[in-house]
């Protein structure tokens, strides 16, 4: 019980403080404490209308916690979006060395902690022990990449071989701590590594094939202005395709992995083809449904963007030929086929271990 306390603790922690223990921010954040003269406006040459309000605030951390200050909300464009009201908490911007403040956001990490702690909740209430050492698992995988990965990119180490080594430590951690040590969970794990390798051969490929930049996203823009000679954006686009599929290939073989197990259970008398017969079977269903899951998964995280081509007037060839698709589209098709290809790889190597017999240690008999 204590392991659990300290679990949910440091990831609310985490949360709540916004990462405080480990960085701090530029930002101040602030509590409005008066609304005054709220109006809407219209913009003189049309658009939608715009909320503008005059606001007071006490600054509540940094340097100037203690404070308080007056702003209009229709300086800056992010803050027209919303209207804000008695007692909301935001994060404030103060161009360095003036006093002119703009609100750069609200407030979210309370309700994100909350989240957390029912995400939290379920997965000890449903998965028991197995919950906590997979929390666990969660745990050492964000500070490997968040304090290992991304500062040795950032620095202009390979992103490639970076998620690479970050992956081939993750994979033990993950599996050994959310499965157990047996030999379903060593099956999984090396097909898992198989599998990545050869999907990340694939990614690699295709993004060259396809004459990708890695430039096509917002975030990737930034970067560039920030550091436009110590990144190899396109690198970076087929390590972050990397790191997605592995998420994915984890569900693929461990379940695989453990059908192959059950089945020799049931039936002990099943030779190599036949548990590899039945199990394909059901691995096919799996890839059915995982397929459809990635499309799925990748199609709602570009939702506004589909939406926004819809209502061009492009063909839809045009479309899917601009870059910020190409991406997506590159993206899903190699995790997909990654996966495709992880189903018999793992039903072939857990039929091996369940089907041959090792006698370590058996001595030969003696011939007189």
């Amino acid at each position: 019980m204590k392991k659990i306390i300290a679990i949910i603790t440091s990831f609310w922690i985490v949360i709540v403080t916004g990462g405080h223990v480990w960085a701090q921010s530029e930002n101040m954040e602030a509590v409005i404490t008066a609304v005054e003269d709220t109006k809407t406006v219209v913009p003189a040459g049309g658009g939608p209308a715009q909320v503008s309000q005059n606001l007071r605030l006490l600054i509540t951390s940094g340097d100037k916690k203690g404070q308080e200050i007056t702003l209009e909300n229709d300086n800056a464009p992010v803050a027209n979006l919303r209207q804000y009201q008695l007692g909301d908490k935001v994060v404030l911007y103060n161009q360095p060395e003036t006093e002119n403040y703009t609100i750069a956001d609200v407030v979210r990490r309370p309700v994100l902690a909350w989240l957390f702690a029912i995400f939290v909740v379920a997965a000890i209430v449903v998965g028991h022990w197995q919950g906590v050492t997979s929390l666990l698992g969660l745990a050492a995988s964000f500070v490997l990449i968040f304090f290992w990965i991304v500062p040795r990119v950032a620095s202009g180490s390979n992103p490639i071989v970076m998620v690479t080594a970050g992956c081939l430590i993750i994979i033990p951690i993950m599996f050994l701590l959310s499965h157990g040590w047996n030999k379903t969970t060593l099956v999984a794990m090396v097909a898992t590594l198989m599998a990545m390798m050869f999907t990340g051969g694939l990614i690699v490929i295709f993004v060259q094939w396809a004459r990708l930049t890695g430039l096509a996203s917002e975030e990737a823009g930034f970067l560039l202005a920030m550091n436009p000679d110590l990144l190899d954006f396109r690198q970076l686009l087929a390590a972050g395709m990397l790191f997605a599929t592995l998420g994915v290939l984890d569900d693929v073989t461990i379940s695989q992995a453990a059908i192959v197990s059950e089945l020799k259970k049931t039936d002990p008398t099943l030779d190599f083809w036949r548990l590899y017969a039945g199990a394909s079977k059901l691995g096919r269903d799996h890839i059915a449904s995982m397929i459809n899951t990635l499309i799925l998964v990748y199609a709602g995280a570009s939702f506004p963007l589909l939406l926004l081509f819809n209502q061009s007037r492009e063909s839809l060839s045009l479309v899917l030929n601009y870059e910020i698709i190409a991406d997506e589209i590159v993206r899903t098709l190699t995790g997909s086929i990654g996966l495709i290809m992880a189903v018999p790889l793992t039903t072939l190597l857990a039929c091996l271990v369940e089907t041959t017999k090792f006698r370590a240690g058996a001595r030969r008999p003696h011939h007189k």
